[in-house]
């Protein structure tokens, strides 16, 4: 184990240099700039339905990041170091999920570590990147955290919505986890499944008015922009897939056989649910490796579950 955690931090040592390059890693660097700086300065992000530049991401992370630039300058570095801190939380999560579920520290550090050097191996791109997704992630895989724990109280069902919701006014596509949160949810209890989604459309709603009262009245226009769609493309996942082939397939076995167990089975439906939904959305213009982001952090879990 200390091995394989020494080696996951090798991994990260390029990203950790590379955010504090005066170049960028991505042209959607700039762009998530810009916004900010929109942000910074009171501007609303979504004033008209027709613009050269389309905002299609949710207004929190810019406003966060546009905020922080007032004090500490550059809303690039600042917003690779966000990026860079979501993801070891994340790693963080990972970790504390397989401990929760198997009660063992080694399989939970594994599982910490595998997704470590997963995104610094196949989206070496995205750690430390200016980009809001990895930030959101945190707080799905926290809604994912307390979702182990007792689910008949109302108040921890509203904090899982209100996590999610959260983390959809970040990066606004990522539905594995409230997905397979309310297909668990369901299979148990159609009664718990309706309480999920009632307090989540209740604060969906909310955030949604906030949000155009905040950034402007064409907020879900903008954010709804259609994108030209390739099947060819959606097939690509083969592609980033290839050096993930061990893996991949143990992932889909143990999730297939552990589909009827009550204790794993919210893993198992958020890994096919992230699967099938990454590949879908890989079709879309514009859509890299991050659509398979969520998948990565499922696989990370398996992981540490299968070394179990």
């Amino acid at each position: 184990l200390a091995i394989l955690v020494g080696f996951s931090l090798l991994t990260l040592v390029a990203p950790v240099v590379r955010t504090f390059y005066h170049v960028e890693v991505n042209y959607n660097e700039g762009w998530n700039a810009y916004n900010a700086q929109t942000a910074a300065h009171h501007s609303p992000l979504y004033a008209t339905k027709y613009s050269w530049t389309t905002v299609n991401y949710p207004l929190v992370s810019f406003h966060l990041i546009g905020y922080l630039s007032q004090f500490f300058g550059d809303p690039v570095l600042i917003g690779r170091l966000i990026s860079l801190i979501s993801l070891l939380i994340s790693c963080v999560f990972v970790t504390l999920i397989v401990k929760r579920l198997t009660g063992r520290w080694g399989p939970a550090i594994f599982g910490g570590a595998f997704c470590l050097t997963l995104f610094c191996a196949a989206a070496p791109n995205y750690v430390g990147m200016n980009d809001p997704q990895i930030l959101a992630h945190p707080f799905f895989l926290a809604g994912l955290w307390l979702y182990l724990g007792d689910t008949d109280s109302n108040l921890l069902i509203a904090g899982i919505a209100a996590l999610f919701v959260l983390g959809g006014n970040i990066k606004h596509n990522l539905l594995p986890a409230p997905i397979a949160v309310f297909l668990d949810l369901f299979w148990m209890s159609r009664s718990k499944a309706m309480r999920f989604m009632l307090f989540g459309t209740v604060l969906l709603g909310a955030s949604i008015t906030i949000s155009m009262l905040v950034g402007g009245p064409f907020f879900i226009t903008k954010l709804l922009t259609p994108r030209n769609y390739s099947l060819l493309k959606a097939l690509h996942f083969l592609v980033t897939y290839g050096t993930l082939q061990i893996p991949l397939i143990t992932s889909v076995a143990w999730s297939i056989w552990q589909l009827r167990n009550k204790k794993f089975r919210i893993i198992s439906l958020y890994f096919i649910v992230s699967l099938l939904l990454g590949i879908v959305l890989a079709g879309g213009a514009g859509v890299s490796v991050n659509t398979y982001f969520d998948n990565f952090l499922a696989m990370s879990i398996v992981m540490g579950l299968c070394l179990d």
